[in-house]
Order: structure tokens, then sequence, then C-alpha cells
């Protein structure tokens, strides 16, 4: 298919159509320290201009680069693109992610996961520390894999953009993802990083496992179908 010899950009956020699915991933710029943490410190405000030009308040259909307005690369991609393998390592199970102790400065987690319930984009409005007074654009995923637990992945700036292309049941690739306690909510959460990248390899939409992808164990990816399967049945 000519879909799969495409990439599209629009305001940093970065679609790349391949053979393993969706992958998502953050354009140039200037790393910003930290990330927007929902609480007394933020606010929820209007749209941001400077945000990329998606709606916040309404979910596409499954995204296709083809029907997008921005532009698309026509030179085809190698069998294993730059950003595939960006992607390649171990990934951790979401019940060891969010174990006490699990956080620290520079680590980061991969998690291979099922998406539960997407949600809609919003943003806040930082009201404290060195980024006061700046719109921040969030989405949060709820996901669930093999370990039977569901954590709340938040996506932020560019990445939080991605959840446009997330729908129940699909089967999540996600990279860079830091650990985060919310103090005001009391739960333990993942959170994207500059590094983040995320593949949708799309829904099960089968009873036997389809092919893993190049950069997932097939150990871990055949264990995540079974249970998906056999748990999560609604997901599949």
């Amino acid at each position: 298919m000519d879909l799969f010899s495409r990439s599209v950009e629009e305001g940093g956020v970065v679609l790349e159509a391949t053979p393993d699915g969706v992958l998502c991933s953050q354009g140039g710029g200037h790393p910003e320290p930290g990330g927007p943490r929902e609480g007394p410190g933020c606010e929820r405000t209007g749209p941001n201009p400077t945000s990329p030009s998606m709606p916040l308040n309404k979910k596409p259909r499954r995204m296709n680069p083809e029907c997008t307005g921005a532009t698309t690369s026509e030179a085809p991609l190698p069998a294993e693109s730059a950003g595939i393998r960006g992607l390649q390592g171990p990934t951790t199970l979401l019940a060891q992610c969010v174990e006490p102790g699990q956080t620290g400065p520079g680590r980061k987690y991969s998690v291979l996961v099922a998406a539960v319930h997407p949600c809609h984009l919003k943003e806040i409005k930082v009201r404290s520390g060195v980024w006061a007074g700046s719109s921040v654009p969030l989405a949060t995923i709820v996901v669930t894999d093999q370990s039977g637990v569901e954590v709340k992945v938040v996506l932020w700036r560019r990445a939080a953009f991605w959840a446009l292309t997330v729908f129940p049941g699909d089967i999540l690739l996600i990279t860079g993802l830091e650990v985060n306690h919310d103090k005001w909510r009391g739960e333990t959460l993942l959170r994207s990083s500059y590094s983040s990248k995320l593949l949708n390899r799309g829904p099960l939409t089968n009873s036997t496992s389809p092919p893993a992808p190049q950069c997932v164990s097939r150990e871990v990816w055949s264990s995540l179908c079974a249970f998906v399967g056999e748990r999560r049945p609604r997901l599949a």
C-alpha cells in the first residue's frame, strides 16, 4: 500500500505509517525541563495558539496521513526506519513500573500495553514555577497489560496530540516514559518525555495473535495478546 511509504508532520507532531503500525514521535525543538502536573499549580484554559492546529474538543476517526492537510513525503521508507530502530529495547510490565521506588532522575521505561480509555485533549495553564502562565496541552490514556493493572499514561505538550490516533483496544508500544507520583490524587502514573515515541499497532481483530512488530519480543507480544483475548475480550 502507498500509505506505508508516507510520513506526515504538523506543528512538531510526526506521524509515520510503517508496516508495524502508526509511529508517533516529536519533531525537533528546544526541550523544556519538567512536565506539567495537574493540581493547585495548574488550571484548565482555552486553545493554545502555539499548539498544533488540531481540535481539542473532538476525536476524529482513525488518522490516515493521506487525509491530513500537512505536507507528506512520498520517498520510500527502508524496511526498518530510523524511528522503528529507536523503539528497540526491553519493555517493562506496568505493575513493575508503578512499584514503590521506581522513580528517579533519568529513569525511563518502555511499555507494551492495550488502550482501555483514551481521553479527549485538554489544556492546562501552569500557575506556579518556572513555566507559570504557559498553556500546555495534555491527554491521558488508561492502559493495561498482562500484569493485570491499569495505569494512566499522561501525554503532554506535542505528545498529547498522539491521543487522537488511539482508540480502545489498540495495542501500543510507548517508550521514554517516566514514573510520576501525583500527590494531589495519591496515584502513580506514567508520563511522556521529550524522547518518548508511540507505535500504534491497532486493535486485535482475530482470535489468533497477529505477527509481533519487529521491535517487540515475540514472547511479550504473545503474552499480551493472550491476556487481552482471555481477560479483556471487550478490547479485542
